[in-house]
């Protein structure tokens, strides 16, 4: 007669007990299971992911207006002078830093209706001037936004008056097309050709 060792009895013996009790759930549960991965996964996955990222570098400026840079762009801000410098693919702007209040990463350009300011706040010596190669705007208050805006409604570029209120913007990298310029409660249209 041979003696059979623990171990040999357990090799040719199925028990019950011997299964392990999460092999046990997940087979007789898997359809749950799958269900709860699926769901936590669904409500999980936006706040990970998406929710979180930051999208727009937001320049705020002390007259209460704002410049906004999308970092898919990638905006190189430089400090050159008194003036703060940004320069993306597609926008670009100068602005003096005692403008500046305030840089901020945020998720969305905000969607804003922006009133006109009464004609009190601003100089009423403005003109400007369209060269070849540049717009000059004069007699703007110091601060004052001049913006650059293609057809499609995108900020090409946007500087700010110096302190004697004056604005040249460069127009020689631009293609030809038709461009809008803003400042105060002014548009003109540009052909660039």
């Amino acid at each position: 007669m041979r003696f059979r060792s623990p171990a040999d009895v357990e090799e040719t013996m199925e028990h019950p007990l011997n299964i392990n009790p999460i092999t046990l759930y997940m087979k007789n549960n898997k359809s749950l299971i799958i269900t709860s991965l699926f769901a936590a996964l669904f409500f999980l996955l936006p706040s990970l992911s998406f929710a979180q990222e930051k999208k727009v570098l937001a320049v705020y400026l002390k007259d209460e207006t704002s410049v906004y840079f999308l970092l898919s762009e990638k905006p190189l801000v430089t400090f050159v002078d008194d003036a703060v410098r940004i320069v993306s693919d597609t926008n670009e702007a100068t602005i003096e830093r005692s403008f500046v209040n305030e840089f901020k990463f945020i998720h969305e350009i905000p969607a804003k209706i922006e009133t006109i300011p009464d004609t009190d706040e601003h100089s009423t010596n403005e003109h400007y001037e369209l060269t070849r190669n540049a717009v000059i705007v004069e007699g703007l208050l110091p601060g004052r936004i001049v913006r650059l805006i293609s057809l499609d409604g995108k900020v090409i570029k946007s500087t700010a008056a110096d302190d004697n209120g004056n604005v040249t913007i460069s127009i020689d990298s631009l293609s030809p097309n038709i461009y809008i310029i803003t400042f105060n409660e002014t548009a003109i249209k540009l052909i660039k050709s």
